[in-house]
């Protein structure tokens, strides 16, 4: 450890950090964080975004890897054998509050407990960029985005057509264990300007789940998916549908133990998509997704869920003027679960979003959704924000400022589910705060500072109720929760060829929750050896956290942990590049969560050749 903590210090004297993320430039056009096509100036909510280009360094790493290293997100089980269960933290938040879209569209599993999507059914392959947006987003995505959005873009159609290959191999294993070639994962893709279809698979060896054991945990995955586009007239219709099967083996967990368990998950989905252009002022939107999901636990007390849900959102963008710009939304969510019985929900959400400028550099931002709920009844959020735009030191600056509202519905699983179901829940509230100062120079230079204070009432908790019987069931509690905290993002170009970047998280919070650091730090130094090759060294260290030891049911701290990683891209020529990614290159041991293993130094092999 002691190494790792120099090698940081070192780090920090040259001011760096994190692995590439792409600056957008205040002029530049954000659509996620809230839908309209406006300049980053008037918008009140940082967007974090990764491309093509900043995605091809992780080759061969799974997309909760990526997503862990971001500014300000916290996934417990990344760094554990691949194919374990995780959770997904934001601003002192959990799984249930942070809302996954892929392609613009909410998705989840209504069979789940927090009736959050499972990132183990993605393939970093299929994808051609990462957003990140943080603060409350329940105005234009609804249940669920409360602490943080993470948009994930798929690749579609080519230009040309082509066909390629995408894929990589390496080791998985403890700082113990010997390394061979453990995991490899492939896509064959054929891509026209029309249409596009391309196959994956997944397989990783090497590793227990336990510490002191020994049988590997084997993960599989295989992918079909296939799409279209076409443009009649005005209107621009993009169709699409993914089939994904995966198998994850895991091992007894009370008492700790090798076993032969498996969780085994099939998902199809199907997409359709249109924007019809009436005049360059105003468009339509429909998005609408069928998501169809089978699960099974093949453990000591097997179970096996059917669920389905339908998503269609409908808006109306108007840009009027360069003064006044609005969008008008209705959005449908179904889902539906088997338990001991059918188990269903229906919500319908009308929603409303504009963008003011009140004079020239200031800008405001309001939005408010209603929630017309089939099992909890009428609810409703709102969104209030503004921006100043201004020169300082050189750089044009915005300062924002924003309190909004979110709400996270009651998942089916809490409400009938087979473990301490609760009809009578009503849905989390949160409340968030945040001020802020974003400087940006060009694309090598952006300083960005956010505090943020968040309040959330009725958290829905799985609580003893009776001690003789030992039952537990979910209630709404009365205590309030609070969290407040800090995200810092430096992005600095040292000389023409080595840049530095930076992000800093810290969360404060008012009640022990387990497995959150108090600081989390990504630190990168890039550099581009010539036209052709890059190379990186990023630094990941997070603070400890407390956790419990459930041979015992008592609390105990963690140990902080940094990681060391080490990555090298190659274009070789228009058509193919090559990547090596040394995972934790100090062979740092560390825990994650208590009882479980974690990866030690690994080495993977990426390759992209196109026909």
């Amino acid at each position: 450890m002691s190494i790792t903590k120099s090698f940081l210090f070192g780090l920090l004297a040259l001011t760096g950090f994190i692995h590439a993320q792409e600056v957008i430039l205040l002029d530049e056009v954000v659509i996620t964080d809230n839908k309209l096509e406006l300049p980053r100036a008037k918008k009140t909510k940082r967007v974090i975004r990764l491309g093509s280009k900043e995605l091809q360094a992780y080759t061969g790493q799974s997309v909760a890897t990526l997503i862990n290293n971001l500014s300000g997100i916290e996934i417990t089980g990344s760094r554990s054998v691949i194919g374990q269960n995780m959770n997904i933290a934001a601003r002192g938040g959990n799984n249930r509050q942070v809302l996954i879209l892929i392609d613009g569209v909410p998705i989840n599993d209504p069979s789940l407990p927090n009736n959050e999507f499972d990132l183990r059914l993605l393939n970093l392959n299929d994808i051609e960029s990462v957003e990140v947006v943080k603060g409350p987003s329940s105005v234009v995505y609804g249940s669920g985005a409360a602490t943080a959005v993470i948009q994930i873009n798929t690749k579609k159609t080519a230009h040309t057509s082509s066909l390629s290959l995408t894929g990589s191999l390496g080791s998985q294993g403890t700082p113990n264990d010997s390394k061979g070639v453990d995991q490899w994962n492939n896509t064959l893709s054929y891509r026209t300007p029309q249409s596009y279809i391309e196959l994956g698979q997944t397989r990783s060896a090497g590793m227990s789940a336990l510490v002191n054991t020994t049988e590997e945990d084997i993960y599989e995955r295989k992918s079909i998916g296939l799409g279209t586009e076409l443009k009649v007239n005005k209107t621009v219709l993009e169709t699409s549908a993914r089939f994904t099967e995966m198998n994850a083996g895991f091992d007894n967990t009370y008492p700790l133990e090798d076993a032969n368990f498996e969780s085994l998950a099939k998902q199809l989905t199907l997409n359709i998509r249109s924007k019809t252009t009436f005049s360059p002022a105003q468009s339509l939107i429909l998005a609408s997704r069928y998501n169809r999901s089978n699960r099974e636990i093949r453990s000591s007390y097997p179970v096996t869920y059917r669920a389905e849900a339908y998503n269609l959102d409908a808006y109306y963008t108007h840009y009027g003027s360069e003064n006044f710009n609005y969008l008008l939304g209705l959005y449908l969510h179904r889902q539906q679960t088997n338990f001991d019985q059918l188990a269903e929900s229906t919500s319908l959400e009308p929603y409303l979003n504009s963008n003011l400028t009140v004079i020239d550099r200031l800008s405001l931002n309001t939005g408010v959704r209603f929630i017309n709920h089939s099992n909890y009844g009428n609810d409703w959020v709102f969104s209030l924000g503004s921006s100043y735009n201004t020169e300082f030191l050189g750089l044009t600056s915005k300062l924002f400022v924003e309190f909004g509202s979110a709400f996270i519905a009651p998942s089916l699983s809490q409400l009938f589910g087979p473990f301490g179901p609760n009809p009578e829940l009503l849905p989390e509230t949160n409340r968030t705060t945040s001020v802020g100062i974003e400087l940006v120079k060009n694309k090598q230079t952006e300083y960005t500072l956010n505090l943020y204070s968040r309040n959330e009432t009725n958290r829905m908790i799985y609580a003893l109720i009776d001690a003789d019987t030992y039952t537990y069931q979910y209630q709404n509690t009365n205590e309030q929760f609070k969290t407040k905290g800090l995200e810092l993002f430096i992005r600095q170009a040292l000389t023409d060829r080595l840049n530095t970047i930076l992000n800093y998280t810290f969360t404060e919070l008012d009640k022990e929750v387990l497995r959150l650091p108090k600081h989390k730090l990504n630190v990168q130094l890039n550099s581009l050896l010539d036209e052709k090759s890059s190379l990186g060294l990023n630094y990941h260290f997070v603070s400890s956290r407390l956790d419990t030891d459930f041979s015992t049911f008592e609390n105990q701290t963690l140990d902080a942990y940094g990681l060391v990683d080490l990555s090298y891209t190659r274009t070789l020529s228009e058509k193919a590049s090559i990547s090596l990614r040394l995972s934790n290159l100090m062979n740092t041991e560390f825990i994650e969560i208590i009882g479980f293993a974690t990866q030690g130094r690994n080495l993977s092999l990426g390759y992209q050749v196109s026909f």
